[in-house]
């Protein structure tokens, strides 16, 4: 992300062997049994918060999940996973809005309905699935540095509001595009009444990306262009919110998407920056970007 250095906040207490799983998916690695790892023991800081456990890793936070898979003492025992760098010392960090891909229960929005209803005025809107894991763990991490900043990203829209029906692959319709604004605002306000402010939000995580398996959302930059400036601008206008917007959120190597957000005044005036992942392209490509090439 090229605004701040930002570091993944895990959404739930894991134990080592399902820490090592979610490295696995997170490194691309093909699916196999895991090999034995056995990598020098790491220092860690173990803390106590509200009576779990945190392991704060000293070091790179990967090669401690991988011992914490290794090492038949963590194996199944529960631990918040931090980061690789603790709280105090970083100063981003990214929170999942909604179910990512490495969650423990079955995926979930803020705002599920049973097959075939649908809830245009939002009524069941509920943040109560955070309260178990993810809103303890992030206001353990205000403790440490109360200057901590959080960005959003959501895996996907609720599955009622998508052309399959399932929040694991499929489209956002169209005319569900005013209801998703409505509802991405209920979810900043409802983390600012926990004392949570959202500094920033993108607006998909990997929107070229398309998953039967787990959350994804299929958009392309004029879809993106269109709901920012029809919808999510002006809903945040109402509500009086100034989050800064992202756009785009994937890879180096299709630039054109983020470009075709920023040519529209009426878009980009709402947007501060452009998110990147570096799974494909090259860095080059920002600098590029940024100098309109």
């Amino acid at each position: 992300r090229h605004l701040a250095p930002a570091l993944f906040l895990e959404r739930a207490a894991v134990t080592g062997l399902e820490a090592a799983n979610a490295i696995r998916r997170a490194e691309r690695l093909p699916e196999q049994p895991l090999q034995p790892y056995t990598p020098p023991e790491p220092t860690a800081r173990a803390l106590q918060w509200q009576g779990t456990r945190l392991m704060l890793p000293d070091g790179d936070g990967l090669d401690f999940c991988r011992w914490l898979r290794g090492d038949a003492r963590w194996r199944h025992q529960p631990v918040l996973m931090l980061s690789a760098q603790p709280p105090e010392e970083s100063s981003v960090r990214s929170l999942g809005l909604g179910a990512s891909d490495f969650i423990r229960e079955p995926y979930y929005s803020y705002d599920d309905m049973p097959p075939g209803e649908t809830d245009l005025p939002l009524a069941h809107f509920s943040i109560e699935k955070d309260r178990a894991y993810v809103l303890p763990v992030i206001k353990a991490a205000q403790v440490f540095n109360p200057d901590l900043l959080f960005f959003a990203s959501p895996w996907s829209p609720p599955g009622w509001m998508k052309t399959n029906g399932s929040m694991n692959s499929g489209k956002l319709r169209p005319e569900f595009f005013d209801a998703y604004a409505r509802y991405l605002v209920k979810y900043l306000q409802a983390y600012q009444a926990e004392g949570i402010p959202i500094h920033a939000m993108t607006l998909q995580n990997e929107p070229q990306m398309i998953d039967k398996h787990y959350p994804t959302c299929l958009w392309n930059g004029e879809e993106q262009r269109d709901f920012i400036r029809a919808n999510l601008g002006p809903a945040l206008d109402a509500a009086k919110l100034s989050p800064q917007l992202w756009c785009w959120d994937h890879n180096w190597n299709q630039p054109e998407f983020p470009r075709a957000v920023l040519k529209s005044p009426e878009a980009a005036r709402y947007v501060q920056g452009t998110a990147w992942h570096f799974y494909e392209g090259s860095v080059e490509e920002q600098s590029r970007f940024r100098l309109g090439r």
